[in-house]
């Protein structure tokens, strides 16, 4: 929490995922809270000292996915003060509901945005009417009261199904959304009170999303997608509109933005090549010396800060690898002291599950390809049988550095594991996964065969105990495997 009195949590149960409020020092539980069966708490964040807003998805039909379902409650870290805020639920005098009424707030669907830096009593949501008109919906910027879930317009864009991006002032300054036509829109405008410009239109594929401000708001960071190669991270003079490049990776695009404690100021980013590292254009600031202590101090493990207080004294950090489901730290900035928190795994020994290296390799065609080996605990590493898992998705999809319970599982088996980003898979730029487009059965298959092949080369494969084994996309791409190269592979699951 802010003041760092409090941690909050989900806990997956066996039909739902529950949020536990505990008081750090004591361990104490001070406030749990579900909605019931099938419903998932998809999102929370502390919004003031003691307050939180919950988001909640469910699973619809035969999606296993939960779906976000556009509902937000609040309620203070002892549990009081529960409040459904917006949502189809709700209904005057209803459970969690004690403010009425609330006119209008069952008719449409809200999404998080943001707390405003200075407000303690409400955050700005994103809303949409739950029944879909004709010509589709134009997404509205409320500010909702915490307390008593009413709502005050703030701001509205000539796009459809928008999102939108706050300065530091906590001002809205950028929406993205797409109208029937499928094609992006990045719209900008000057201050709230300022009309909205059209800033970037999809072209050919490629487009441009902001991920931040400097501190005086006048230079919008955005993440944008080239011709050739990854993502870079570009600095652009709101004034001027002149642009300058600040971060960029030579293989893959930026997985995640870095900022300044409690800000909207971005000072590096996080890269999945092989395994994940950080990058900083900012190098001296204070998040950035944190984050390459804490990298030092586990060294070969992804280390993440989750969060921190306010007044950056005390972080919450995740330690992880792909042989770890993770270890929750506190780290006091004072002593330079970690505490360990949790395990997300008590019982989980990360020493004796089996190794998983980053692998790179070459297509028929030459275009470079990535993925992971993992080989049996202990095993030589050789003359094993292989199973190859294709990722589902495809598109935006892609095989990580983390830790992977099939994967696990098959090891443990005594299998060889074989993962590869094929192309089409996300994360390594607009061209690579562009160059999936109407390659199913086609060159994306042709991939994952390339790297079995590579397998075998490479003297880890058992020639006669090959399987193919995927979900979704995967699943597709088992299939196809087994019926083009019926001589390479034994079995498809």
């Amino acid at each position: 929490s802010p003041a760092g009195n409090y941690f909050a949590a989900t806990v997956p149960l066996e039909d739902r995922t529950v949020l536990a409020v505990i008081e750090r020092g004591t361990n104490k539980l001070t406030a749990g809270f579900n909605v019931g069966r099938n419903t998932d708490i998809a999102q929370f964040q502390w919004v003031t000292a003691d307050r939180l807003v919950i988001s909640t998805a469910e699973k619809f039909g035969s999606l296993d996915q939960p779906q976000l379902t556009g509902e937000l409650y609040a309620m203070d870290a002892d549990g009081g003060k529960l409040e459904m805020l917006v949502g189809w639920r709700v209904d005057d005098g209803g459970l969690g509901t004690t403010i009425k009424p609330k006119k209008g707030n069952n008719d449409i669907a809200a999404f998080l945005i943001d707390a405003p830096p200075t407000d303690t009593r409400s955050v700005l949501v994103s809303t949409m009417p739950y029944t879909y008109g004709p010509r589709d919906v134009f997404t509205t910027v409320e500010r909702m009261d915490l307390f008593s879930g009413r709502l005050a317009r703030v701001a509205s864009v000539p796009v459809r199904n928008a999102s939108f991006f706050l300065d530091n002032k906590g001002a809205v300054r950028f929406a993205v959304g797409r109208n029937a036509d499928n094609i992006r829109r990045l719209y900008y405008r000057a201050d709230d009170h300022a009309d909205w410009d059209l800033l970037t239109i999809e072209k050919e594929g490629r487009f441009e999303v902001p991920v931040g401000f400097s501190a005086d708001d006048t230079i919008a960071y955005l993440q944008v997608e080239q011709e050739r190669g990854p993502d870079a991270i570009v600095a652009l003079d709101l004034a001027t509109r002149t642009r300058k490049q600040v971060l960029r990776d030579d293989t893959v695009d930026p997985s995640r933005i870095l900022y300044r404690n409690g800000t909207q100021v971005p000072v590096g980013a996080y890269f999945h090549d092989g395994r994940p590292r950080s990058e900083f254009f900012q190098p001296d600031a204070p998040e950035a010396r944190l984050q390459k202590s804490l990298e030092s101090a586990f060294p070969g493990e992804s280390v993440v800060i989750t969060s921190q207080t306010r007044d950056g004294s005390v972080a919450l950090v995740e330690v992880a690898s792909a042989r770890n489901p993770g270890d929750f730290y506190l780290f006091d900035n004072t002593t330079k002291k970690a505490e360990h928190v949790l395990a997300r795994r008590e019982w989980f020994d990360p020493a004796k599950q089996s190794p998983v290296e980053p692998i790179r390799l070459t297509a028929r065609d030459g275009l470079p390809l990535h993925g992971y080996l993992t080989v049996p605990h202990g095993s030589s590493g050789k003359n094993l049988p292989l199973v190859v898992m294709p990722h589902g998705g495809p598109f935006l999809i892609r095989d990580e550095w983390v830790f992977d319970e099939a994967v696990q599982l098959l090891a443990e088996a005594g299998y060889a594991v074989l993962q590869v980003n094929f192309r089409g898979s996300g994360g390594y730029g607009v061209a690579f996964t562009s160059a999936g487009v109407r390659e199913w059965g086609g060159a994306m298959q042709d991939d994952v065969t390339d790297a079995t092949r590579w397998a075998i080369q490479q003297g880890i494969a058992d020639t006669r105990r090959i399987c193919l084994f995927g979900a979704s996309y995967g699943g597709y791409a088992s299939l196809m495997g087994v019926a083009k190269e019926p001589d390479l592979y034994q079995c498809a699951v």
